[in-house]
């Protein structure tokens, strides 16, 4: 006599933020309980319907009365909910869910100067360079994770060649690294 559902858990792909910048594996866990009728692994499914066509079913090598159901995710997405069940013999059904968040695009940085330049291209004094960060949709439309870091202003004061390096990353780990420059800078008088 076997009244209680499994329980269904899952891993949690991606970074803190819960982000993936690659395909998002999630691994379902279901396990029923100690005196239970056992699992049912014809009736443990995961994946975005669930369906079990989606997910790959396979026995939990630490407890005989687990299962693991494995589901990827591999279009960029803002959120897209996986859903897993697991029925036990006794026709007991658990259930979880997870929602994963996918951005493989990098975010875009650009740099610009303002200052005051001369006729041969130098410039008559310090030089302020500013970063601009974007974290674009994705090819299918899919919005981006948003920026997470963007390098700030610089001041640039006398020396020739100068160039600075700037990082946008999104908060997916995403990066893009972009260097401006030369600048030339020559703010003494003759």
């Amino acid at each position: 006599y076997d009244t209680i559902a499994p329980t269904v858990t899952h891993s949690q792909p991606g970074n803190a933020a819960g982000w993936s910048n690659t395909d998002a594996t999630v691994r379902f866990r279901a396990e029923d309980d100690s005196d239970g009728s056992g699992l049912n692994k014809n009736l443990t499914v995961c994946g975005p319907t669930p369906s079990a066509a989606e997910g790959t079913v396979s026995a939990d090598a630490t407890n005989p009365k687990a299962l693991n159901c494995d589901t990827t995710w591999k279009a960029e997405t803002a959120g897209q909910l996986l859903k897993a069940q697991a029925d036990d013999l006794a026709a007991n059904t658990g259930f979880d869910t997870h929602t994963v968040k996918v951005d493989k695009t990098r975010p875009t940085i650009t740099a610009s100067a303002t200052g005051e330049q001369g006729a041969h291209g130098w410039y008559k004094g310090a030089v302020t360079v500013a970063f601009a960060c974007t974290d674009p949709a994705a090819a299918n439309g899919a919005a981006g994770s948003g920026v997470a870091t963007c390098s700030g202003k610089e001041v640039l004061s006398t020396g020739s060649n100068q160039t600075l390096t700037g990082t946008a990353e999104d908060r997916a780990d995403n990066k893009t690294t972009v260097t401006a420059g030369p600048y030339n800078v020559d703010a003494d008088a003759p």
